[in-house]
This record gives C-alpha cells, sequence and structure tokens, in this order.
C-alpha cells in the first residue's frame, strides 16, 4: 500500500506517533522473519549468520525450499530461530497447515514445543488475527 498524503493524514488524527510504530512494527513482523525475531524478542541479534538461516527458512515458507538441514555451532541463535520463532511465524501465516517439530531427544523437543506454543499463543492474534483453537 502507497502511502499518500491524505493517507498519512488519516492515520495520524487516529493514531498517536507510538501506536503508528506500534502498527509498522507488527506489519513487518507479519511479513519478515527477521522483524518477526526482533518483534517477540527485542534483544535477538541479526548477526550475519542469522540473516542466512532466516533466508532460507523464508524459502522453506514461500516453498521454495522443500527441505533444508542446518549445522551451526551451539548457541548461534539455530535453536531459537528454526524451532521456535520459524514455527510461531510460519503457523501464523498459514493456519491452514501443520508443523512438527522434533529434536534428538523427546524433552528437548517439548521443550522447543512449548516455547513455541507460549509464542504463539502471546502474539499470534495482535500479528496474525488467529489462536490457538
Amino acid at each position: 500500500m502507497s502511502m499518500t498524503s491524505a493517507n498519512l493524514k488519516a492515520l495520524l488524527s487516529e493514531h498517536s506517533l507510538d501506536e503508528l510504530k506500534q502498527l509498522i512494527r507488527r506489519e513487518r513482523a507479519r511479513k519478515s522473519l527477521a522483524a518477526f525475531c526482533q518483534y517477540v524478542d527485542p534483544s535477538y541479534q541479526l548477526a550475519s549468520h542469522n540473516l542466512k538461516l532466516i533466508a532460507a527458512l523464508e524459502k522453506v515458507e514461500r516453498g521454495e525450499c522443500k527441505r533444508l538441514m542446518v549445522s551451526m555451532p551451539p548457541r548461534h541463535s539455530k535453536s531459537e530461530t528454526s524451532t521456535i520463532n520459524f514455527p510461531t511465524w510460519y503457523l501464523g501465516k498459514h493456519p491452514e497447515r501443520d508443523i512438527i517439530i522434533a529434536a534428538n531427544a523427546t524433552e528437548l523437543a517439548e521443550t522447543f514445543s512449548r516455547k513455541a506454543r507460549s509464542k504463539f499463543e502471546e502474539h499470534a492474534e495482535a500479528l496474525f488475527g488467529v489462536r490457538i483453537a
């Protein structure tokens, strides 16, 4: 949507500047996994390795990549990005689809699943207009 001066004046008359900034943050978070990661966790670092991972995950979301294997050193946000934030963002954009969160240990998979569900419950309705039934 292109912003005309009339649209801008209408928005400014209806919302405070802080409300407009929040609306823009939400819109960016809906469209971009990187923006979503920062929306749900303002301390999330968009380092170059995270941007590469996010680009690959966005290809998965668009259907351009059917299988993705991620190999990164520990403590590089791989789990936070790919098994918590990505499933939350993906299901918000595609609530009609299913997703499985897996790990090499049951406890780890359950932890990731709980965290993803919690983030979904906290943010999905405001960002995507969906919620868990």
